[in-house]
């Protein structure tokens, strides 16, 4: 039950990612795009977004991205404590690196890559 919360989960994060910031960057490219004189400072906006969010979203709902919440998930480290900011960050920054080893992980071991090198977990809250 925990591999298809998590999965539920990382398939949401995605998807707001992609399709629920997107909404804020057309925002951005239609209604403020004129305080961008050139694509490289709109450009330099979008990833900003993405990166901002991809890095912090792990620490919106207290331990649990928006998918985490929806799914009833939170990160603990090993001995079931809340882990330090700087570690949800470092766990997000091999996100997008090991995507495919840590999707295939959770399905083979329901753990990711990065639960391993940063110590933590992610436990059912329900």
């Amino acid at each position: 039950m925990l591999k298809a919360k998590r999965i539920l989960a990382s398939l949401i994060d995605w998807y707001i990612l992609y399709f629920g910031i997107y909404g804020v960057i057309l925002f951005i490219k239609y209604k403020i795009l004129h305080y961008f004189p050139n694509y490289e400072s709109y450009k330099f906006a979008v990833d900003f977004i993405y990166v901002i969010y991809f890095l912090f979203k792990d620490l919106i709902f207290k331990n649990a991205s928006i998918g985490k919440r929806i799914a009833g998930l939170k990160i603990v480290t090993k001995d079931n404590f809340t882990p330090k900011f700087y570690i949800i960050i470092l766990r997000n920054i091999f996100d997008p690196i090991l995507f495919v080893a840590d999707f295939l992980s959770i399905f083979i071991a329901n753990i990711k890559l990065g639960d391993i090198v940063f110590k933590t977990r992610v436990i059912d809250c329900k």
